[in-house]
């Protein structure tokens, strides 16, 4: 049986004692700790909670040592309840990715232990081991197909930490010691509680999970349509009040619609947010829109950015759910395609500098700091050179300069614009990837489907999502 987490209290008051064998909660880390939170609170007596209640962290403790405990009887009679939280169960290569921007979450966080684990476990997901990368290195020995936007001293120190600490990966078939443990059957009244930022249902334990017990989706609803928006916003609001109803506080619907405009949808980073509004407005019942303006940094991604981003990705799927979201979320389709071609000139921009003396340092395994040491200061000279470029074009009359309007940048054909040099490093990652002959394929293409969204009455979605198909396939003139 699968459910949405706002379904889980009407169906544990129809339980009456006799729970199922397995509980999952997947999805946002916030959801899924309420989610268990209700699931103990409805299965073992408080009173009891000291003796029927055990809580395993999955950051540290792995599937043998759960089902250890699953299997022992309780002190008391009644049910007794394990809880296996961030469970590692579904991890594989497919959610490498994910695992490894936790990591640099956790890290950012502070949380050192908690990021070297993760990286641990990011690399038995593609079967590497801790010695298979150099600290010096970290990023050169993992496949073309890992996200490159790592930073690589921070990998660099979770390694460290691993070694000095003698920390060992768990089973690589977690999920298999898992769920032979199911489907043996736990004695008595035992209950399993899960945990986890994923879930991937083709997995035989997702299935096993869905048909012998109850599968909680505790996920945030992204995407751009209006239902999804209207989705968030309720749980955003929800939530809101859950946090600040205990301080004393409230939040005005222009507040919370300004902190939605300026996060992305991670509910813990939401949770501390709202925490130290509560603490910036003092002894203020209220929370404004103003003192969200003052207080919160933007941290949002436009959503036009996570399309372009995916489908230069080649991410074929997500490349077509979010271009679906932003048409049902009213960007125009002109509008789309746009932000499509000016990033394609934008790789053009970088290839030009990677094919140039300037970048002699640049190597696609190099971590952030390498970059700023060695390939930085070529940037620089590289765009120098561009703007002289553009200066002796306007002198000699090739550019003309619209009469009144604020000066600008003089030339599109420039790297950096000033300000961190990190979104260089992230685009001369990503341009890496592409030959100049599939760019200029692609702004012919942009170019077709712009004649034929002003011309044709073919379906703008249909137009679009050509595009995608030629991008994520590789398709070449």
């Amino acid at each position: 049986m699968e459910i949405i987490l706002k379904e889980l209290a009407a169906h544990l008051a129809g339980i009456k004692g006799n729970p199922l064998p397995v509980y999952l909660a997947h999805g946002d880390e916030y959801l899924c700790k309420e989610a268990a939170r209700v699931l103990v609170d409805a299965l073992v007596p408080e009173d009891q909670r000291d003796f029927n209640l055990e809580e395993m962290d999955g950051g540290r403790v792995g599937a043998s040592a759960v089902v250890s405990a699953l299997f022992t009887f309780p002190m008391f009679a009644g049910i007794k309840a394990v809880v296996w939280t961030d469970s590692r169960v579904f991890i594989s290569g497919a959610t490498a990715t994910d695992l490894l921007d936790r990591a640099r979450q956790a890290h950012e966080d502070g949380e050192a232990f908690k990021a070297a684990r993760l990286v641990l476990d990011f690399l038995t997901a593609l079967r590497l081991e801790p010695g298979d990368l150099s600290p010096a290195e970290p990023l050169a020995a993992l496949p073309d197909s890992v996200d490159r936007k790592a930073d690589g001293p921070w990998i660099s120190q979770a390694l460290s930490l691993i070694l000095e600490k003698g920390m060992t990966a768990r089973s690589s078939d977690e999920a298999g010691i898992m769920l032979s443990a199911l489907e043996k059957g736990a004695p008595g009244q035992n209950v399993l509680v899960i945990t986890s930022p994923t879930a991937d249902k083709r997995k035989k334990i997702y299935k096993h999970i869905k048909d012998t017990g109850l599968v909680v989706d505790c996920t945030v609803p992204g995407g751009q349509r209006f239902a999804e928006r209207e989705a968030r916003g309720r749980e955003l609001s929800r939530i809101a009040d859950q946090v600040l109803s205990p301080l004393g506080k409230t939040l005005e619907k222009a507040a919370l619609q300004a902190l939605e405009e300026r996060i992305d949808a991670d509910l813990r980073g939401f949770v501390s947010t709202l925490e130290k509004l509560a603490a910036f407005v003092g002894d203020r019942k209220r929370i404004t829109a103003s003192d969200v303006a003052k207080a919160v940094a933007s941290r949002r991604t436009d959503p036009v950015y996570v399309f372009t981003g995916a489908l230069f990705e080649r991410k074929f799927e997500q490349s077509l759910s979010e271009l679906a979201s932003l048409l049902d979320g009213g960007y125009f389709p002109l509008q789309v395609l746009s932000a499509f071609a000016n990033q394609v000139r934008k790789f053009l921009v970088a290839r030009r500098f990677l094919e140039s003396p300037h970048a002699a340092g640049w190597s696609m395994a190099m971590n952030f700091q390498e970059f700023k040491d060695r390939v930085m200061p070529g940037v620089d000279a590289f765009d120098k050179e561009a703007r002289d470029l553009a200066a002796d074009w306007v002198e000699e009359g090739f550019i003309v300069r619209a009469k009144g309007k604020k000066k600008k940048e003089d030339t599109d054909l420039v790297l950096s614009k000033g300000g961190s040099p990190y979104p260089v490093f992230l685009g001369l990652q990503t341009a890496g990837k592409f030959s100049q002959k599939e760019l200029l394929h692609y702004l012919s293409l942009a170019l077709a489907a712009d004649r034929k969204l002003k011309s044709s009455a073919q379906d703008p979605g249909i137009i679009l999502e050509g595009l995608v198909l030629a991008v994520c396939s590789g398709m070449n003139a």
